[in-house]
């Protein structure tokens, strides 16, 4: 009796177990790449059986010697990628011997990485550890108040600055360390977590302030350390996003040095250039203006909802009305047409800052775009410049001179960058009345030493995509980037503000002045000016990669597409009161509608039968034989891929973070992961991606590729999703620390160098978020609507220097181009990605179960996509529209994605170890027979004990027949 009762008990209790693990069971498999790296599970490389089968070698001698010029790497990234924004009276660098008290609770909990991707479990150095650990002296009574204090930092708004009250009762340990006083500021963001603004009313979970500016707990130390006997007051921000810094003025601030986020190691470069061991050389990418509200992108940020849409991912708008006119673009535009005094610039539209009910450039701006200095000076001499029109070519030699500094006795780098005017005229498209086509960057410089700097580059990079424009190729076709006739000034500057006066003062132009309001004259001498006569239509009506005519592929990404009247009036440099509003409001139209809330896929009427496409043929082709076949050798890759199963074929739609292995073909199973700043199974996080842009290396930023690359090759990483390359559209985005900058030919020069790098060493990066992800807000389905001008010249352009050269993969973003998800979009992913730049590797998806609902296999597919990351679940789908469908052109599809896909994963460094014959092995991560056997004995278990009830109560029945 008593047993019969127990098993009752047992039976549901142990069935029901087995039903939970069962279901954790299933869900584990489907989310297979995430479980194995937060195990630190990765696919082992095949093992190499002589250095013949090793395409990709490591540069060094074993994975410590990497890891210690990783760590070396990461420190000079960071010295590059510092800028010096204020010193006054040469405050810095700090003697080796002065005595430091450190402020804020950044200086001992920094923000070395954004909410987002990268190592989870990597080396942090703080800077207090940092001075500790080179020798110098610092205030542990403050700092230790600091460690013991609360403080919430999170990506809703609360910044995590501890209290002034804090500090109390260590006043008396500031003479003892007064010196000078390092004060810490810093903001932090990521993944799903736009900054607060406060547009729409809603400020999450944090105070009512705009999180760029300056918070009460800030304004409360910079008043305690301003009336403390300090003999240099430092600030230093670890931001990587543009913080409002003009109200720095108000507290005797000597220097301001941006640090970003600077990863495992960079605050031992940070703590070098404080005590003058190193000179910053870094220069700002983004504008840091006055109020961060003020640029004309920030109008229409945020949340912004049709007002007759509901439905998950199914109802949100966001218009870029600001045109072209981003960042720099923006305000150095405006401020050239106000010297001018002309298209309006000076009325009161857009004002935050400026007096006299009249907008001033320095009243709204406090950094410019590529603004920075060295402790050393440096002259640069204008040599030549030619604009050879004959071949495209641009190519200018500049003279650098370090002319040493008071304080300052080591080398030094600077940093040379190149602008560009172009004519305008108000019936032109838009141009900027500055932009930046070209930087390098010097050697290690001693005093009065001088390097001649050679820059060369295409003028496709400044060319101008005017959609009204009559193509040059096709003359049935508008659209294309065109020259228009007329003065071309070629301008140094140290930053965009400086060149543009540069240009002003060639122009003859008086009254000029700098971001402080100070008079200034220019330099003329650094301007060059090339003259083209006439329209140039023809250049560049096709592609400089393939030779596809280029033209209007995006119309009607335009919001007043779908209108009868137009419902968005859009920035125009011809008039300045055209400055934007903020869109709220707007009903969809039935189209727009339409297109939000369903899959758009049928069956082309000429799609091929079936029966013409071959699979599961033994052509005896392997995988490693294809490493050095080209792309274009069509019938070589059709018998290849003529040897894959159904089963094989759609396999390779559902990326889990990794991939099996492929029999028939004899391809090794590998794994992945998520970057960009560092591989998630790595203990190095590098110093951000903004402060790697901000080197203005090239060099910089190709090591950089490389070491990601070196890392994959002793981690067993094959691929990551990095680098970030979407545009820094307003300070605001939650993840512009992993992206370059607001500049997109910035991002353009950047992504290019650091893919370069990873080529180099075999890794496919998937360079992300491709493209027009650049708010967190909405991400999921927001329908991104802007002119095809505005499309090309920004978000496309900073992902083009990658994926035109060379890149082995992209990753897609959750956004929509217009009504149409990204990945989804024909003419970005197969019009623009395949056709006008020839990119030859795999297009993936982001984590496409979060976006299921809008994001269709089929649309997907037809649209170019290959990989549905993290989901292989949508193998199933893709088995169906071949087995069930019998959809010809989905076969068509499918093959096409195992050809872009083998093609780049044979030119990674997953071929090292393989050769002909090489047998791959099956992988199999522990947890998962772990878990099915966990199954199995909980469900014997329960239906032993189910078994066991039923038969003790048969049992007893039937003895008590027996005793009647």
């Amino acid at each position: 009796m008593k047993l019969k009762k127990l098993f009752a008990g047992l039976a549901p209790i142990i069935i029901s177990l087995a039903v939970i693990s069962s279901y954790l069971t299933s869900l584990a498999y489907s989310r297979e790449g995430d479980i194995n790296l937060f195990l630190g599970i990765v696919a082992p490389n095949v093992q190499p059986k002589g250095d013949e089968t090793i395409y990709f070698k490591s540069d060094y001698q074993n994975r410590q010697e990497m890891y210690d010029a990783l760590k070396e790497y990461n420190i000079n990234a960071q010295i590059e990628g510092s800028v010096l924004l204020k010193n006054e009276n040469n405050a810095l660098p700090l003697k080796e011997t002065d005595k430091v008290t450190l402020f804020g609770n950044a200086s001992v909990n920094a923000v070395h990485h954004g909410g987002s991707g990268g190592p989870v479990a990597a080396n942090r150095v703080s800077l207090l550890n940092a001075i500790k650990e080179s020798g110098f002296s610092v205030n542990e009574t403050v700092a230790n108040a600091i460690k013991g204090a609360n403080f919430k930092r999170d990506k809703f708004g609360n910044i995590g600055e501890v209290a002034v009250s804090t500090y109390t009762g260590t006043e008396a340990s500031f003479n003892n360390y007064n010196n000078a006083a390092i004060i810490v500021l810093s903001r932090y963001g990521g993944e799903e977590g736009d900054l607060n603004h406060g547009l729409q009313g809603n400020w999450e979970n944090g105070p009512q302030i705009r999180e760029l500016a300056l918070h009460d707990e800030e304004k409360d130390l910079l008043n305690l350390v301003k009336n403390a006997s300090f003999e240099k007051r430092i600030v230093v921000i670890n931001s990587g996003y543009a913080m409002e810094l003009e109200e720095l003025k108000n507290y005797n601030i000597d220097s301001v040095l941006w640090i970003g986020n600077p990863g495992s190691y960079g605050m031992y470069g940070v703590a070098k250039i404080l005590f003058g061991q190193a000179d910053p050389s870094g220069r700002m990418t983004d504008t840091f203006a006055t109020n961060s509200l003020s640029s004309a992108a920030m109008q229409n940020a945020g949340h912004f909802k049709f007002t007759n849409l509901n439905g998950l991912y199914k109802d949100t708008y966001l218009i870029y009305a600001e045109g072209i006119y981003v960042g720099y673009k923006y305000y150095e535009t405006r401020y050239n047409d106000c010297i001018l005094n002309q298209y309006n610039a000076d009325n009161n539209k857009g004002i935050y800052n400026s007096q006299n009910n009249r907008w001033n450039y320095a009243d709204e701006v406090t950094y410019s775009f590529g603004d920075g200095f060295s402790y050393s000076s440096f002259t640069q001499e204008l040599i030549s410049i030619e604009w050879n029109k004959q071949t495209h070519e641009v190519t200018a030699e500049v003279k650098v001179t370090n002319n040493g500094s008071d304080n300052y006795s080591g080398k030094s780098r600077d940093v040379v960058q190149l602008y560009v005017q172009l004519p305008y005229a108000p019936t032109q498209a838009e141009k900027p009345a500055i932009q930046l086509v070209d930087f390098e960057k010097t050697s290690e410089l001693v005093k009065n030493e001088s390097e001649v700097i050679a820059l060369k580059f295409s003028d496709y990079i400044f060319a101008t995509y005017d959609e009204k424009a009559t193509n040059g190729a096709d003359a049935s076709k508008k659209g294309c980037y065109t020259f228009d006739a007329g003065d071309y000034y070629f301008a140094l500057g140290n930053g965009a503000h400086d060149a543009l006066n540069n240009v002003l003062a060639k122009q003859g132009k008086v009254g000029l002045y700098d971001a402080d309001g100070q008079l200034v004259t220019g330099d003329a001498n650094k301007v060059h000016i090339e003259q083209l006569l006439a329209l140039d239509n023809v250049t560049y009506a096709t592609s400089p990669y393939t030779g596809a005519v280029v033209s209007n592929l995006f119309q009607d990404r335009d919001i007043n597409s779908f209108y009868e009247n137009d419902v968005v009036t859009y920035l125009t440099r011809s008039d300045w009161n055209t400055f934007p509003r903020a869109f709220t409001d707007i009903e969809a139209t039935n189209e727009i509608k339409h297109l939000m809330e369903n899959s758009l896929y049928q069956k082309p009427s000429d799609a091929p039968d079936i029966s013409s496409f071959k699979y599961k043929v033994d052509n005896g082709i392997e995988f490693i034989e294809m490493r050095d076949v080209p792309f274009d050798d069509d019938e070589r890759w059709e018998s290849f891929i003529d040897q894959l199963a159904v089963s094989e074929l759609t396999q390779i739609v559902g990326d889990k973070m990794a991939m099996d292995k492929i029999n028939s073909i004899s391809f090794p199973a590998y794994s992945g992961g998520d970057g960009p700043d560092g591989h998630q199974t790595s203990a190095v996080l590098y110093v951000n991606q903004i402060v790697a842009a901000s080197t203005f290396s090239k060099e910089s930023l190709l090591n950089r590729g490389k070491f990601f690359g070196e890392e994959s090759l002793y981690l067993g990483f094959k691929h990551i999703y990095a680098p970030g390359a979407n545009i820094h559209r307003t300070p605001y985005s939650g993840r512009n620390f992993e992206y370059y900058s607001e500049d997109a030919t910035m991002s353009y020069i950047c992504s290019k160098a650091q893919e370069q790098g990873m080529v180099e060493k075999g890794l496919a990066g998937m360079i992300k978020h491709f493209a027009g992800n650049d708010q967190e807000t909405n991400r999921h389905g927001v329908a991104t609507f802007m002119s095809e001008q505005a499309y090309r010249q920004g978000p496309l352009k900073g992902f083009e220097g990658a994926l035109a050269n060379g890149s082995l993969g992209t990753m897609t973003a959750y956004n929509r181009i217009g009504c149409i998800p990204t990945a989804a979009d024909y003419q970005t992913m197969t019009l623009v990605l395949r056709n006008e730049w020839g990119f030859k590797g795999i297009n993936m998806t982001d984590s496409s179960k979060d976006s299921a609902s809008y994001m269709y296999t089929a649309d997907c597919l037809y649209a170019g996509t290959n990989q549905f990351n993290n989901d292989a679940g949508r193998v199933s789908e893709a088995t169906k529209f071949l087995t069930r469908d019998k959809d010809g052109f989905m076969w068509q599809k499918l093959r096409e994605t195992a050809k872009y896909y083998l093609y780049a994963m044979s030119r990674s460094n997953l071929i090292n170890g393989l050769a002909k014959g090489v047998k791959v092995i099956d992988f199999t991560p522990w947890w998962k027979p772990a878990a099915i056997t966990i199954d199995i004995v909980l469900g014997v278990i329960g239906l032993g004990c189910a078994g066991a009830y039923v038969y003790l109560n048969w049992f007893t029945k039937g003895k008590k027949k027996e005793e009647n």
